[in-house]
């Protein structure tokens, strides 16, 4: 008997196909037939290529937004920002198919996807409220954290070259470089 299609089962087949080629080079057909289904069949649970990246972007962000929060609980100022870089960190490296899910330029511009990215600025920004910063300034510092979070765990899921030097080191030295530019004692 084969097990019923839902939600769960297209992520676990779209991230097992991602797992053997780019997710932006994998189509309906190869989740299909991971499904072991026809690719048709699959229209009954999706509309279409960017409906599939929506849902595991989605859930995606849904896991990574909970590791984010729960490490940063009983936290504040700089020990949350660095608890939350090392937990994106962590994610990223552990799960290379849902950041760039949740970072994927084809549905870059979903609301429900911009609606569920923004929880992550609101973490961010409530901790940076006991900086007393002006608004502007906890925008630029959002930017710049998120901004070398995705980077540099994609350089380093990227790399194509045997530096042997550690690459949590290297993460570690520029998180705080950014947290002492910014003055986040």
């Amino acid at each position: 008997m084969k097990e019923k299609i839902n939600n769960k089962r297209i992520i676990q087949a779209v991230i097992s196909c991602s797992e053997k080629k780019d997710l932006y080079h994998i189509t309906l057909h190869d989740v299909a037939n991971e499904l072991r289904i026809k690719t048709p069949s699959l229209y009954n649970y999706i509309s279409g290529i960017e409906d599939m990246y929506l849902k595991v972007g989605l859930y995606g962000l849904y896991i990574l937004i909970n590791k984010l929060i729960m490490s940063s609980v009983g936290l504040s100022g700089r020990n949350a920002l660095f608890s939350i870089t090392e937990a994106y960190y962590l994610f990223a490296i552990e799960n290379p198919v849902l950041i760039d899910a949740i970072e994927n330029p084809f549905i870059s511009n979903n609301k429900t996807l911009s609606d569920e990215k923004r929880k992550i600025v609101d973490l961010i920004s409530t901790i940076l409220n006991s900086y007393e910063y002006e608004e502007e300034k906890k925008i630029h510092i959002i930017r710049v954290i998120r901004s070398y979070l995705y980077g540099f765990t994609k350089l380093q899921a990227g790399s194509l070259h045997q530096i042997n030097v550690d690459f949590k080191k290297s993460f570690t030295l520029g998180v705080n470089a950014i947290f002492d530019g910014f003055e986040l004692v």
